[in-house]
């Protein structure tokens, strides 16, 4: 075998849950007042506003940090190989892999997916990674912004609902009037209705993961290691003299040396918030250097998923791209029908001149869907770290747990809650069973967080409604 070493960068691009909405974002801008006293005043209301909803975009600042670490970590492996006794053809190869800029890639290259996909929730990041002078702060305000407005907007939208609902489940509705001070279950009533009311249908990016890996091949062995890893190799068996892992005994000169090729893994949902809603996997090879790079590449796709949260992945769909071109997209779709953890696999595959091969897996986060395709909205309580867990069975059968909920288990409830975690505007809040009283869950403080009514009824409610 005449290869000895290439490097793969893959780019694992996939995406996270629901309360992700990267519409389109305006900066924020002043409104000037009659007094430094007045404008004091405002920003004062802002930032409470801003508060009281920074809670519900976790997913949003926390993909767009994701990736900032993601870049940073990649840009300080690089420099610590860099300072390391290498090679000359892999010091050559590190140099130009340090003079791309990571941001720009990642950036490109999601725009590129979001405008073949029509993704819709991809424009703050893409902006925040292209453009030097915007921080992660910045990102930040703009998206507490838009959720600022969106609530005003609701807010000021007089729509009257009636929750009644006529179906009742073994002679009990949602409400439990069965007697005594029951308290109203949104989720119950949106279950009961069995229609979470179908919005326009979205396009969406569910996570988003960089890595590099490298490739290496020694005799007829050949691994592959992240970056991070290879770079602890290399500064713990590099002592006093240079690393190189070419054998220039078994190698040519004109064969052997170092290349490397980007891989991007991409995972969305198409559709989303309807009956006709995808899981999509899709691979790409965007880009290949150096002496030793691939003379063509191969991808396989696979879509997984389970029921349970602790059991095995079942193959839903598998798709092979034999001589896959360069900058091309291969998609793999799944109709997803139902509730469901779904994974997506792709495996790239470079060739060399000699017919040997380079092999690069990964996958993708896992994400509970609905069978309308929207993941499971994630939480975290500001004041008590809790958070709201994820439901370990996708096959829970409606069946109302017997013991009622009322205004004084509630009461009693958050007066436990105050005590421990501080006070709270109870006219705001719902107590949410995480597992919910209409899937059998129980009232035990385990099982119950607070939820601002908006969140609960308008992010929650609806996705069990499509459970």
């Amino acid at each position: 075998m005449k290869r000895k070493m290439a490097i793969i960068l893959a780019g694992v691009l996939v995406l996270s849950p629901y309360s992700l909405n990267f519409g389109a974002l305006k900066s924020i801008s002043l409104v000037e007042a009659d007094s430094i006293e007045t404008v004091k005043a405002e920003e004062v209301e802002v930032n409470q506003t801003a508060n009281a909803y920074y809670e519900y975009v976790p997913e949003e600042i926390n993909l767009i940090e994701k990736l900032d670490e993601q870049v940073s970590q990649i840009e300080q492996d690089l420099e610590t190989l860099q300072e390391q006794k290498l090679d000359p053809e892999l010091e050559k190869v590190v140099e130009e892999i340090q003079s791309t800029d990571i941001n720009q890639v990642v950036a490109e290259e999601i725009k590129d997916e979001s405008d073949k996909l029509n993704l819709d929730n991809t424009e703050v990041i893409v902006e925040t990674l292209e453009n030097d002078n915007i921080s992660i702060e910045e990102a930040k305000d703009k998206l507490l912004e838009q959720n600022i407005n969106q609530s005003v907007t609701e807010q000021n939208t007089e729509v009257v609902e009636d929750n009644a609902i006529s179906a009742t489940l073994e002679g009990e509705t949602p409400e439990e009037n069965t007697g005594g001070e029951n308290v109203e279950d949104p989720i119950a009533t949106a279950v009961e209705n069995e229609d979470s009311g179908e919005a326009s249908p979205e396009n969406v990016l569910l996570d988003s993961n960089f890595s590099v890996n490298i490739v290496k091949t020694d005799g007829e062995d050949t691994t592959v290691k992240e970056l991070g890893e290879f770079v602890k190799e290399v500064v713990e068996n590099n002592k006093n003299e240079q690393y190189s892992l070419i054998n220039k005994n078994t190698a040519s000169a004109s064969d052997s040396g170092w290349g490397w090729f980007f891989a991007s893994q991409n995972t969305a949902v198409g559709n989303m918030n309807t009956t006709n809603a995808k899981f999509i996997n899709f691979g790409t090879i965007t880009s290949s250097g150096g002496i030793l790079k691939p003379k063509s590449f191969s991808i396989s796709l696979t879509n997984k998923r389970k029921t349970t949260d602790d059991g095995s992945y079942s193959t839903h769909a598998t798709k092979s791209i034999g001589n896959a071109k360069m900058g091309t997209s291969y998609y793999l779709e799944s109709t997803i029908g139902g509730t469901y953890f779904w994974k997506g696999y792709s495996t790239f595959v470079g060739v060399f001149g000699d017919g040997s091969t380079d092999v690069d897996s990964t996958s993708s986060d896992r994400e509970l869907l609905n069978k309308k395709g929207v993941p499971y909205p994630t939480f975290k309580d500001p004041k008590s770290g809790k958070v709201m867990s994820v439901p370990s069975s996708t096959t829970w059968t409606k069946n109302y747990y017997p013991e009622s909920w009322t205004t004084a288990k509630r009461t009693k409830y958050l007066d436990w809650y105050e005590d421990n975690y501080g006070d709270i505007n109870r006219s705001d809040y719902e107590v949410h069973h995480i597992r919910p009283r209409v899937y059998y869950g129980s009232n035990d403080y385990s099982n119950l967080i607070p939820l601002k009514k908006s969140y609960h009824q308008q992010i929650v409610s609806p996705w069990w409604a499509a459970y």
